[in-house]
């Protein structure tokens, strides 16, 4: 198996491919050749996080006492046992 060679690939001037994949969309763009180098950061934050909306306060504070009158009965059904049984 033939292993891929990225010099082999990236030897050769890029010019073509910015005349090809560059220039038709922005015509007064260019590059210093000696600046060029291989591969290139994608900040996948920027173009795959889509940010979900914050909860209300109201909805929040709903579930937190919701979530505190089961522990208060929870707590009340466990003393009962305990009293029952001690």
């Amino acid at each position: 198996m033939k292993h891929w060679n990225w010099q082999e690939k990236f030897s050769k001037p890029s010019w073509p491919c910015h005349r090809r994949e560059v220039l038709p969309y922005a015509p007064e763009a260019w590059y210093a050749p000696n600046s060029v180098k291989v591969g290139y950061a994608i900040n996948f934050n920027r173009y795959f996080y889509k940010p979900k909306a914050l909860r209300s306060l109201d909805d929040i504070s709903a579930d937190l006492l919701a979530v505190e009158k089961e522990a208060e009965g929870l707590l009340a059904e466990r003393t009962a046992k305990s009293a029952l049984s001690g």
